[in-house]
């Protein structure tokens, strides 16, 4: 009679790996160019050998900034600096697009102020592109109460267009190979592509118009990193072997579209998104702010558009709510925020959020001046996961019958214009035939 042990229980591991496993890290030099400027396209080809390690894939880059007056406070890079200057990010798979996440930056200023606390923050500033006009760093946290200048932005006190500013930054790049749960057999796929579009300068940098403007920016030094394992040929007939050669990789990615929400908007309105998936583990909207003048970080802000009266949230998938009592900024603010946390992680580790969300940030309002070093940070999500704890490969909800509806009532009439934008975590499947060299997403 054979036992399957428990885990806590199996004392029976390997001595070591396979023989002539090695690893390799691999640095690749963009295909169509060596420096870009805004809205240009930068393209990433991965080799076409061993195994991906999806956790190490991260880009690096110089980026120079011309234009400006020394000193100028008024010029500062917007959102998370190293990846404000992205816009879209795209995964193509031979001459197939599997992946395309519109307002790349925007989502990623969201995860790290969902993901990462002040003193990770402060751990990371280099590569991410925190400055502060101060000279100790530590000095810069307080808490996230009162002075942040560490938290948000980059200042360009000293770009001119005599003697530009340039800076280095390096980050994790993620995307649904970087998110995969297994190592990734790239050497059993088709050509694998990751493809950047660079924003706007107006959208990456605020630069009031006059003497101190910022003129542009441009990538140099461009490099992906990663690393790649490479097995015996006896470990890749076993693999190739099971299944008759088809491999299921579960991943997961995220998927944007926003809608226009009006100035002078007032009482319950509905808006539809036709995101069809079939398992959307959470859902995500960033309120993001259009007039400079009060919303200065524009689409890297989130501010609230209930008003001063107050109002609700609400999604709905096939007329399903989500969550089932909407999320009222009148009776409980702070639940809002719960449920934030719960979206990013199970619904019984809420303690172990780290958010970098201080206060004012979060009672950010249609009319609230935001500023580098106050940003707006309020996020009504939920977590509509069917059993968060579970390894299934598909554990979500499904939208491919119809949309996803997100309901808001407001109790003060809008002031100012702002874009709902909704963005879909979901489960993505990677099914790879070996033999035939193909690749299916589902997703």
């Amino acid at each position: 009679m054979s036992v399957i042990l428990p885990k806590e229980i199996n004392y029976s591991q390997p001595a070591s790996l396979p023989e002539g496993t090695q690893c390799n890290s691999i640095v690749t030099s963009p295909v169509n160019g060596a420096t870009f400027t805004p809205s240009s396209v930068v393209q990433f080809d991965l080799v076409q050998r061993g195994y991906l390690v999806p956790e190490s894939l991260y880009i690096r880059y110089r980026n120079t900034i011309t234009g400006g007056t020394a000193g100028a406070a008024t010029n500062f890079i917007r959102g998370t600096p190293v990846y404000s200057f992205i816009s879209r990010l795209e995964t193509i798979v031979g001459s197939q697009v599997v992946e395309s996440i519109q307002n790349y930056n925007q989502l990623s200023n969201m995860l790290v102020n969902c993901k990462m606390n002040y003193a990770q923050k402060v751990g990371l500033a280099s590569s991410f592109g925190y400055t502060t006009a101060d000279a100790t760093l530590a000095n810069q946290v307080d808490f996230g109460l009162a002075r942040t200048n560490l938290a948000n932005g980059g200042n360009l006190l000293g770009a001119t267009a005599a003697a530009p500013l340039a800076l280095s930054y390096a980050a994790p790049l993620g995307c649904i190979l970087s998110n995969a749960d297994k190592l990734v057999p790239l050497k059993y796929m088709p050509a694998v592509r990751i493809q950047l579009t660079l924003e706007t300068l107006a959208n990456a940098i605020q630069s009031p118009a006059g003497a101190n403007t910022i003129a542009s920016f441009s990538w140099s030094n461009v490099e992906l990193c990663y690393d790649i394992i490479e097995f015996s040929p006896f470990v890749d007939q076993a693999i190739s072997s099971r299944g008759g050669g088809m491999l299921t990789i579960k991943s997961q990615s995220y998927l944007s579209s926003g809608v226009t929400l009006p100035g002078a908007s007032v009482g319950t309105l509905e808006f539809l998104f036709n995101q069809r998936l079939a398992s959307i583990k959470s859902l995500f909207s960033i309120l993001a702010g259009t007039n400079a003048l009060v919303h200065l970080n524009t689409i890297f802000d989130s501010a609230d558009v209930t008003g001063t009266a107050g109002g609700d949230y609400q999604f709905f998938i096939a007329g399903t709510p989500f969550p089932p009592r909407p999320l009222s900024t009148v009776q409980n603010r702070s639940g809002i925020l719960m449920e934030l946390s719960s979206a990013f992680g199970p619904a019984h580790d809420l303690l172990t959020s780290n958010f970098s969300i201080a206060p004012t940030e979060f009672n950010t309002g249609n009319t609230t001046t935001t500023t580098q070093t106050a940003m707006g940070k309020f996020y009504p999500s939920c977590n509509v996961e069917k059993l968060s704890t579970n390894d299934a490969l598909l554990t979500g909800v499904s939208s491919q019958g119809s949309p996803i509806s997100f309901r808001v009532s407001i109790g003060t009439a809008t002031t100012n214009a702002q874009v709902i934008n909704l963005v879909c975590l979901y489960d993505a499947l990677l099914q790879i035939d070996m033999t035939q060299r193909t690749v299916v997403i589902m997703q």
